[in-house]
């Protein structure tokens, strides 16, 4: 995009340099040989005859984070431990990663979903998400890079992920949400299948939907929990003037992403709705209506327990009944089949050719009464670079560490295997979560 390129330089930099290329002459498929491989990285080499260029290899690897002993006084043996390296990283590359390999759990699950956290901040204070009293952000120094985030985005993708969700906090409220987006979307040429996000719609107009679709955004969800102006000021801690703004960010990414397919295809738009008893779960049958006049999905998603949000059983409405009145309105429902076992939505659409005018389908997340974690494909990266393979487990990996101890990308997959490997069958169920220590949802990023 012009309105971008001079950001999406060093993106489209950063990703030639991960990401998988084409097999040549001169350069090998990068990837490496098996999960416990533990061989150290390197760059490029430097000419043999040159001091200048070792020593300007050196500078670029320290950029990089890579170890170079610099206490070595001799240039001929800092080349040689260079050329060493070089070496060992050409081995890595002399073979494939072997695909699903390293996010294979010990449940046979394969875990092809990543949800990549941008930021903890958030534009918004909605109550199932961020505490009263907010939460400590992190540091920025502890946060990811863009450059970091892409290169676990290349080597995830490189692994076998094929769906990348953006998450946050809040995605927009980063000024480069656009360049980030065209540096993910080029993953596509790797392997990648889908792009989407996840966003409160406050900053997404429709000239912002326009430049992350042109950018490679396939799809987004866009959280709105009522269709009341005023309840969403005591439900978000936000404006009451600021509800049209997401009203409008649906109805704009609609237009643009469109859905896939006729009358009871899969949108390529998403509205998320957080039920809580008492307050929202009056406007079923509204969002009900909202489905059928929009090509959206509607999904009525139960209210889950984090730290800090002040879960209370009670306000639980669960599926069962939500179903109940979602069908007694929209009797033309019916389940949809979907060829994809993980995905978490039970979905109910107007039977595939039918004449019905509803023209979105509604579904239903299903976390508590319900759990789906025997299908689970997810893994999520938290913007301070944590690896977290449950949503509700607290249980994490810091590949944030790994790189900028100068980790390999062989190192970092064994971490990533090796974390996989200690994910449990399933989360704690309904009883215990309350009671157990996690992050904040607006830390995890959903």
């Amino acid at each position: 995009m012009s309105s971008s390129s001079s950001s999406s330089t060093s993106f489209s930099s950063s990703l030639a340099s991960s990401a998988v290329s084409s097999s040549s002459s001169t350069q090998e498929q990068a990837s490496a040989p098996s999960p416990t491989h533990n061989t150290k990285s390197s760059s490029q080499g430097v000419d043999d005859d040159s001091d200048d260029d070792a020593r300007a290899m050196r500078r670029r690897w320290a950029e990089m984070g890579y170890e170079v002993d610099t206490t070595m006084g001799n240039e001929q043996r800092q080349r040689r431990q260079i050329h060493q390296q070089r070496r060992q990283q050409q081995e890595i590359n002399s073979a494939e990663f072997s695909k699903d390999a390293y996010l294979t759990d010990s449940f046979a699950r394969v875990h092809n979903y990543l949800r990549i956290s941008l930021t903890e901040r958030c534009n918004l204070r909605c109550e199932y998400c961020m505490p009263v009293e907010g939460v400590p952000l992190s540091p920025d120094g502890n946060l990811m890079t863009a450059e970091e985030t892409m290169r676990l985005a290349s080597l995830f993708v490189r692994l076998g992920v094929t769906k990348i969700r953006l998450t946050g906090g809040e995605p927009t409220v980063r000024r480069d949400i656009v360049q980030i987006v065209e540096g993910l979307g080029n993953l596509q040429k790797h392997g990648l299948q889908s792009l989407a996000m996840t966003t409160n719609g406050v900053k997404l107009t429709p000239r912002k939907v326009a430049q992350l679709a042109d950018a490679g955004l396939q799809r987004v969800n866009i959280s709105l929990d009522t269709l009341d102006a005023n309840k969403f000021e005591k439900l978000a801690r936000r404006p009451a003037e600021w509800h049209p703004r997401v009203v409008d960010a649906i109805h704009a990414a609609s237009a643009r992403l469109g859905a896939t397919g006729g009358v009871g295809a899969r949108a390529n738009v998403k509205v998320n709705v957080v039920l809580m008893g008492g307050s929202n779960d009056d406007e079923i049958e509204d969002f009900v209506d909202l489905a059928r006049d929009n090509r959206v999905d509607v999904r009525f998603i139960e209210y889950m327990p984090f730290t800090g949000n002040r879960f209370d059983r009670e306000k639980l409405v669960s599926f069962d009944d939500t179903r109940r009145r979602v069908l007694a309105h929209a009797p033309e429902l019916v389940r949809s089949a979907s060829d994809d076992p993980s995905e978490v939505g039970k979905s109910y659409a107007p039977p595939p050719g039918s004449d019905s005018r509803f023209a979105g389908s509604v579904s239903f997340v299903t976390s508590m009464t319900q759990p789906f974690c025997g299908d689970c494909n997810r893994v999520r990266l938290l913007a301070d670079g944590s690896l977290k393979v449950c949503l509700f487990g607290n249980a994490e990996v810091s590949l944030r560490d790994a790189m900028r101890r100068g980790d390999s990308d062989a190192q970092i997959a064994s971490l990533i295997a090796e974390a996989l490997g200690r994910k449990k069958a399933r989360h704690a169920g309904l009883d215990a979560l309350p009671h157990l220590p996690n992050r904040s949802m607006i830390q995890i990023g959903g």
